[in-house]
């Protein structure tokens, strides 16, 4: 590719032009290249809404925006006019001195920065920003220049916001629940969370717990088979099951587990909510090997259990009796119950 260019002697007797011809290939090629990149740059910066800025050294200087950081000040094509001041404007007022100090700091020190900034734009909406900034010196160490990156983190920071309010919404039910919990690593089975109630249940203080891991609170023999059995609890499926656990004194408890994968603080964790059984399965097992020992005093099958009228001078009130084989009364269902007895109809 070459350039043209016609310069014509003025002095000579007859018009005399002379053609110079430069082979302009290599340039074409660079500003090709260059506007190209320009536009990826400016396709990128799009995408992930980050503009940029480059500030000439001066109180004075001029300002340069990328069409995206037009677009996050809500300028449209050329209605930035270039100045400070005009920048400057568009930061907030509880804002703007703090972000002059932070570059005032920078171009004295030498040292980028990194700060959160508000701004109001044209049409009233505040939009919060994240801006990054250095300096550039010339090889004297005079200051030429400082650019700059800013994006809109807006919508990030809600999004953030929302999440830190439900994370604290689930941490005080979780906290405050009657039903205890506690949270482990899926990869160390460390507990990382525990609730109160967990607490008590196994005897340690809430902190204390913290610091165990799933088979500190198994028995020793269940120590080896728990860490493989957990870690092969496929991820995202809710799992249920009984297993034995141990107190902190030792003794050993019966619970009802269900678990359910959760995510806290950006890391994967499984939430272990408990229901101690132990004195139910007691007394199961205790119906269990005595089915016959209680029964209601009918005299025949299919009798109704007797009913007697206790009067005194105030009120009268009407209560089941049950009887035991020896014949002695059990003056209530309640009792009758708390005895281990069952009302299973007559003796055969």
């Amino acid at each position: 590719l070459l350039s043209v260019d016609a310069i014509e002697l003025q002095d000579s007797p007859d018009p005399v032009r002379i053609f110079l011809f430069t082979d302009v290939t290599d340039r074409k090629r660079a500003e090709q290249t260059l506007r190209e990149s320009r536009a990826l740059l400016e396709q990128a910066q799009a995408v992930g809404h980050i503009g940029s800025w480059v500030s000439d050294a001066g109180e004075n200087g001029s300002l340069w925006f990328s069409e995206e950081a037009k677009r996050i000040f809500g300028f449209v094509g050329e209605e930035f006019d270039g100045r400070l001041e005009t920048f400057f404007s568009l930061v907030h007022s509880d804002d703007r001195e703090t972000l002059r100090a932070v570059g005032e700091a920078a171009i004295l020190h030498g040292k980028p920065y990194s700060v959160e900034h508000r701004i109001v734009r044209r049409d009233g909406a505040v939009r919060l920003l994240h801006a990054e900034a250095q300096v550039v010196r010339d090889d004297s160490g005079q200051l030429t220049k400082m650019v700059g990156v800013v994006q809109d983190v807006t919508e990030r920071h809600a999004a953030e916001e929302v999440l830190r309010e439900n994370e604290e919404r689930y941490r005080a039910l979780f906290e405050e629940s009657p039903m205890p919990m506690f949270a482990y690593e899926t990869d160390g089975l460390r507990i990382v969370m525990a609730n109160q109630a967990a607490a008590i249940l196994y005897g340690y203080a809430a902190d204390e717990l913290r610091t165990l891991a799933l088979p500190d609170i198994r028995p020793s023999e269940d120590a080896e088979m728990i860490q493989s059995a957990v870690r092969a609890l496929p991820p995202g499926r809710h799992f249920a099951g009984t297993f034995q656990h141990k107190r902190k004194d030792g003794s050993v408890l019966l619970v009802d587990v269900h678990l359910n994968d959760v995510r806290l603080g950006g890391r994967r964790l499984k939430l272990a909510v408990l229901h101690d059984v132990t004195e139910r399965r007691g007394l199961e097992e205790q119906l269990r090997r005595s089915p016959r020992r209680w029964r209601p005093s009918a005299a025949s099958r299919g009798a109704s259990p007797t009913t007697s009228t206790i009067s005194s001078r105030r009120s009268s009130a009407t209560r089941t009796c049950w009887r035991n084989d020896s014949g002695s009364a059990i003056p209530s269902a309640r009792k009758f119950m708390r005895s281990g007895a069952r009302p299973n109809g007559p003796r055969d």
